[in-house]
């Protein structure tokens, strides 16, 4: 039997941590000493995806069969691919898959007039989602905490040697569509803003710190990154 079994949990967004830090990462925008001309339009819209969107998450865990080169192969019959998935669960007795979205932020950007507030939106919603998916996280450590078990790092579908195609079978094991989370052919997620990921459960604590930063083709000239911090540092 699995430690952890299909769980749904709402996201506290006025709880979230870290939003305010990743909007401004994004948007070069200091919040600490907001342009005046963009005062108004970034508390505004900033209420209204606060008070307009729902955040929902899901997980569950799998007892992990055996590691390959490159797949995981788990209880259930389900087949992880790529070859780093094996690296991050090389001591992990389970594997945990992790879905959150964020519902009705497509439907603010499209209902905004002014070309800003629609990017301060999209912005805004893409930063509630990135600490949701931190609290999501943190939410399962301290589930499996009381059993003993500790968390790796999480990794995502399409990170590095991660194919996207490994969504399906995210999804296969969460059946997020209840949640009105789909898949496109091209494994892309609606809505837009939906993260998805995998860690692993560990008996004694893994103390690797497995970024995706450090692995992207891009980091040497990641236009997005802060030199002195790891993308999920914010």
């Amino acid at each position: 039997m699995s430690t952890i079994e299909r769980t749904i949990v709402e996201i506290p967004i006025s709880g979230l941590s870290g939003v305010e830090g990743r909007f401004s990462r994004e948007t070069k925008i200091n919040m600490d000493q907001i342009p005046k001309k963009y005062c108004d339009l970034t508390m505004r819209t900033k209420d209204l995806c606060y008070g307009k969107t729902q955040a929902i998450g899901v997980y569950q865990s799998i007892k992990i069969k055996d590691l390959l080169e490159d797949r995981v192969l788990l209880e259930n019959g389900s087949i992880l691919y790529g070859n780093f998935p094996p690296v991050l669960l090389k001591d992990s007795v389970e594997l945990v898959a992790l879905i959150s979205t964020l519902k009705n932020s497509q439907e603010l950007c499209e209902a905004e007039d002014n070309m800003m507030g629609r990017y301060f939106i999209d912005s805004w919603c893409s930063s509630i989602i990135e600490s949701a998916d931190t609290w999501l996280q943190n939410k399962i450590k301290d589930h499996v905490k009381k059993e003993g078990l500790y968390t790796t790092s999480a990794w995502f579908p399409g990170q590095h040697n991660f194919p996207l195609e490994n969504q399906q079978v995210l999804f296969d094991i969460l059946r997020p569509e209840d949640l009105d989370i789909k898949l496109s052919e091209s494994f892309m997620m609606h809505p837009v803003k939906s993260v998805s990921g995998i860690l692993g459960l560990t008996h004694s604590q893994d103390n690797r710190k497995l970024i995706p930063c450090n692995y992207c083709d891009l980091k040497e000239n990641c236009p997005s990154r802060d030199r002195s911090k790891d993308c999920n540092q914010f």
